[in-house]
């Protein structure tokens, strides 16, 4: 269901739905190690999401639309939300060195020394799916061609920004040095009755290895490095207009067709096309919902004065019967 969206904002929603399932799982096992990984869970998805939020805010702010189809290569004109929005999304699918990275780690270790290898699969399969949904608007609205309509795009104001860069800072700290975070979580362990973190120094020592966040961030460090390094000593691709190419030999006349926001994960989605959809049901439990909420509106919001009148003496009935009963 994520993988179809096409609004920016509701796609990432999904992934308050994904991580609440390994928040859950976490809470669930009930050890050390996997509650600790559960509310450093809590911690490092609010920070990512709050920040995925924020760029989505800023590009509606400056472009007016969520929709994807309508978005592309806005890394030319917003790079700074761009990368804010990369960060995010490297932390919720759990990879280092984010804070993301650190609490799965812990619920995967958790998984495998109690012997829950379907749950340990089903996890780690959810977590490459939280990846590919979350890619899909790095790739729809930042990447790619820039939309005729947004040439006058600006990065997002400073005020704006500076949200968005210290989310984004304590998501990468807190990938680095977890241990801060994860001295806190230690007390609200022990004061729980549950044993405490095997923490020492930089590392978390786990039921199946050890994990030092500081070496792997180093270790990226230097493949970062080196790889800019690469990236400065070899020929760079030579800018051609947009419209300078051609495919099968025809010139492409509409620049709006080069745009591959639309249908990304086709061939994904193919594979299970077929299958039972629950967006259905979903919608009949949102339109009883939404019915239920003009029900207590019209029931509790009303400016007619008999309304008023009857929850006045409704609560006065109920004050003076509950007075009668303790009395």
């Amino acid at each position: 269901m994520a993988i179809r969206q096409e609004d920016f904002k509701k796609l990432i929603a999904y992934s308050s739905v994904a991580n609440g399932g390994y928040i859950l799982i976490g809470l669930a096992m009930g050890d050390a190690l996997s509650v600790g990984g559960a509310l450093m869970h809590i911690l490092a998805h609010a920070f990512a999401s709050a920040a995925a939020f924020l760029a989505a805010a800023a590009v509606v702010h400056r472009t007016g639309t969520t929709k994807m189809s309508e978005l592309g290569g806005l890394i030319h004109r917003m790079p700074l939300t761009y990368l804010v929005y990369l960060i995010a999304i490297i932390s919720m699918a759990g990879i280092p060195p984010m804070a993301g990275f650190i609490s799965k780690w812990m619920m995967f270790q958790s998984m495998i020394n109690n012997g829950m290898i379907f749950t340990a699969a089903a996890a780690f399969f959810g977590s490459i799916g939280s990846f590919l949904y979350v890619f899909r608007p790095l790739s729809a609205v930042f990447l790619g061609q820039l939309s005729t309509k947004h040439e006058n795009v600006k990065e997002a104001p400073v005020l704006m920004m500076i949200p968005m860069m210290l989310l984004s800072l304590i998501t990468l700290f807190f990938g680095v040095v977890p241990n801060i975070a994860l001295g806190v979580i230690n007390r609200v362990q022990t004061s729980l009755g549950l044993p405490g973190l095997a923490l020492e120094g930089t590392k978390i020592m786990g039921s199946n290895g050890v994990l030092d966040p500081t070496l792997i961030t180093i270790i990226f460090g230097v493949g970062f490095v080196v790889a800019l390094i690469l990236f400065i000593l070899h020929p760079k691709s030579r800018k051609v207009g947009l419209m300078d190419t051609y495919t099968a030999s025809e010139f492409i006349w509409t620049p709006e067709l080069l745009h591959y926001a639309h249908d990304f994960y086709a061939p994904f989605e193919r594979l299970y096309n077929k299958a039972p959809r629950t967006e259905s049901f979903y919608r009949i439990i949102e339109r009883k919902i939404e019915e239920l909420g003009r029900l207590a509106g019209h029931a509790f919001f009303s400016y007619k004065p008999g309304t008023v009148v009857f929850w006045i003496a409704m609560v006065t009935v109920s004050l003076l019967w509950g007075g009668a009963l303790w009395s």
